[in-house]
């Protein structure tokens, strides 16, 4: 092996003798210099947004990528400085009603203002942004709205929302909007004014940055699972590029798959794809929330005609039993004046066999004793004279006291009518004095049961009669990973408790009377606080 050995330096292996070498630190200094002497003043770059994210320092970091599909391989390193930050987002807000997590959001397109430097110690060109112009980022927003809406009319997702039926009166209800939009305390407070029972659940999803598409139909699908009887998407007025996600593609289709009704209330100038999907769009929070207060209400006047309704025909139809009843005890009073005019012919006619059979005895026995001469036959004779004296005041010697009978409290209406009605036959066919005065109380023990029960005096088995107590709470939201629970039952308006005439004695032995009816009845009249459609109130027992 040829060893190496120290020699003498040539002409041609010295250096140029007219410069000398570079240290590595001056060989960056003047790259940078170049970039300064090319790119001397601010520069505007458009690209869609990747990564973005802040440091540990604040600032903050992303990528600018070709817009165009065909140079998604090209990007630019970006970056916000912290002490930059403040100036971008003052003049964003004065100059665009935006701000900066409205735009620097991934897949935005963005146009980017800076100074394109060279850091040598990462090798890495960075382009630092010190202005930001939202208009490219509203333009690329506008046609991202128009393809989603034309995606998801092509598939008909708005008709399986507009096909659902809602609840009759949806007291719980689901409201998905951020914990700091104005509309969701007014949202809350109007509903406490309403006088209705709701049970309100909030969730407060994030609807700006990077994860507000995932937040928002995350929350609005835990709404949906958690079996509302609607789902109320609230958006208060403010600034036009944070209503993006409501435009997103996820968020309408978590809408469309969803089983309940979905009310938008999104205040947005355009409209949003939300509204397209939705069951009901409402330009603001507060013309959804009157939209479920006017079904409450609706409902309520439901109820108020269904109860009128009913009540009138409770009106007739004691109308026709008292007359029913009436009826039945005349022809029960017939039928037993009948059976006491058989029973009299009856006994009239045995008095009469009696008293001839009788003297044909007394004749017999006095001839024999005349005849035979035998004092002792005198005792036949008075036992007969007896017998008979016994069977011709025996009718007078019957009890007229009638005892009355208790009727058991199990029997309804119509058992009372077959009692009668069985009664008026049992009168029918018999002739003894005993049986009638038996089956007579028994029919005014039974038209007394009677009249009780048409009075309501009479306590069924399995009634409960109880008044409904409704407990009142504050309004209490809790904000987290699940829904905040919130009771509304607190009466509004100062109604206080409603009280009904009671119903009049029904006297059955004269002519019918009129019955009067317990309440107004008023067709218009709100309801009374936490009243829902099926539940009785403290005044009406069901």
């Amino acid at each position: 092996m040829r060893g190496v050995t120290a020699r003498a330096p040539t002409f041609t292996d010295r250096p140029d003798s007219t410069r000398r070498p570079l240290h590595v630190g001056e060989l960056g200094r003047l790259v940078e210099d170049q970039f300064h002497i090319g790119f001397p003043r601010r520069i505007w770059v458009t690209g869609r947004v990747s990564g973005s994210r802040a440091d540990a320092e604040g600032d903050r970091g992303f990528g600018l990528v070709e817009a165009r599909p065909a140079h998604d391989e090209l990007m630019l390193p970006c970056r916000i400085a912290l002490e930059a930050a403040d100036d971008i987002e003052g003049t964003l807000r004065r100059l665009h009603d935006a701000s900066v997590d409205d735009v620097v959001v991934n897949g935005h397109v963005v146009r980017a203002g800076g100074l394109l430097t060279y850091d040598f110690a990462t090798h890495r060109i960075v382009f630092t942004v010190t202005a930001l112009d939202p208009e490219a980022t509203a333009g690329d927003l506008y046609e991202v709205r128009r393809a989603v809406a034309a995606t998801v009319s092509g598939e008909g997702l708005p008709e399986r929302q507009h096909s659902l039926s809602p609840a009759v009166a949806p007291l719980r209800l689901a409201l998905v909007a951020p914990h700091d939009d104005p509309s969701l305390p007014e949202a809350v407070a109007m509903l406490d004014r309403s006088g209705f029972a709701f049970e309100v659940a909030v969730y407060d999803p994030v609807v700006t940055g990077n994860s507000a598409v995932n937040a928002l139909a995350s929350a609005i699908a835990r709404a949906v699972g958690d079996r509302h009887d609607m789902v109320l998407l609230l958006r208060a007025p403010g600034r036009p590029l944070a209503a993006a996600a409501y435009d997103s593609e996820r968020v309408a289709r978590t809408i469309a798959a969803a089983d309940v009704p979905v009310l938008t209330g999104i205040a947005s100038e355009e409209g949003t794809v939300a509204d397209a999907v939705a069951h009901q769009a409402h330009r603001s929070a507060v013309d959804a929330v009157q939209a479920v207060v006017a079904r409450l209400q609706r409902a309520s006047a439901q109820l108020n005609l269904a109860l009128s309704d009913v009540r009138r025909e409770a009106d007739g139809g004691r109308r026709r039993a008292t007359q029913h009843l009436v009826a039945e005890r005349s022809s029960v009073r017939e039928a037993a004046t009948r059976a006491k005019l058989r029973a009299d012919r009856a006994r009239s006619q045995r008095r009469a066999w009696t008293r001839a059979i009788g003297a044909g005895l007394l004749v017999l026995l006095v001839v024999a004793a005349v005849l035979a001469r035998m004092p002792l036959l005198l005792a036949p004779i008075v036992l007969v004279v007896g017998a008979v004296a016994a069977e011709q005041f025996s009718g007078r010697l019957l009890p007229s006291a009638r005892k009355g009978w208790a009727p058991v409290s199990d029997l309804t209406f119509a058992d009372v009518l077959d009692r009668l009605g069985r009664i008026r036959a049992q009168l029918e066919a018999t002739s003894s004095p005993e049986e009638v005065l038996r089956l007579e109380a028994e029919a005014e023990g039974m038209v007394e049961f009677g009249q009780d029960l048409l009075q309501r005096r009479v306590a069924r088995p399995g009634a409960d009669l109880r008044p409904v107590h409704l407990d009142h709470s504050d309004l209490a939201a809790v904000h987290g990973p699940g829904p905040a629970y919130v009771n509304l039952d607190e009466p509004a308006g100062g109604q206080g408790r409603q009280s009904h005439p009671p119903a009049p004695r029904i006297d059955v032995s004269a002519e019918v009377p009129s019955l009067g009816l317990r309440g107004t009845g008023d067709a218009g009249a709100r309801p009374l606080p936490g009243q829902a459609a099926g539940r009785p109130t403290e005044e009406e027992p069901s």
